[in-house]
């Protein structure tokens, strides 16, 4: 996978799947277990988005892997100017741009908190899961705090997600 290719499956899994489909189902259980909104299909649409976790989390789990290897800038300084400075140049430039990028990006504490944020996703994706299987919880008080907590979950993952995009900075 190129740096382009991890960059389209970041923000694929991130804005496609994580802010745009979960994130959105999530929002619909908070309305239904406040009384805000009656909505029939929201067990079983949020039980399916669940159902994909596991497909999703190999994904997100392959993107934060690759991060620090694709994000390095010495590739991307190296197919610019390789061909318009002699070769010790290109490398005493690669060398100041990574130096820069772990000083200023670091990238080793933003894979962290990434992995950790995933990690927590998938702890409350399992609890919210199991919780599903027990018809008796379903709009009820007894699932309030594990949606909540699995949407404060998804959204730190999701914004720990935007953080590995070095190309916005």
């Amino acid at each position: 996978m190129d740096r382009n290719e991890w960059n389209r499956a970041r923000s694929s899994f991130n804005h496609d799947w994580l802010k745009n489909r979960l994130m959105v189902t999530l929002a619909r259980a908070r309305n239904v277990l406040h009384g805000r909104v009656d909505d029939d299909s929201i067990w079983t649409d949020l039980n399916s988005l669940l159902e994909e976790w596991t497909e999703k989390k190999a994904d997100a789990t392959r993107i934060v892997a690759l991060y620090e290897e694709l994000a390095d800038p010495r590739k991307n300084i190296e197919a610019k100017v390789s061909s318009s400075f002699p070769p010790d140049v290109v490398d005493w430039l690669s060398d100041v741009a990574v130096q820069r990028w772990i000083e200023q990006e670091s990238p080793a504490e933003r894979k962290e908190q990434a992995t950790q944020a995933l990690h927590d996703v998938d702890h409350r994706v399992a609890e919210v899961s199991a919780r599903l299987g027990k018809s008796s919880v379903l709009e009820n008080e007894e699932m309030i705090e594990p949606v909540a907590q699995l949407i404060q979950a998804v959204s730190t993952l999701s914004g720990a997600m935007t953080d590995l995009n070095s190309e916005t900075r």
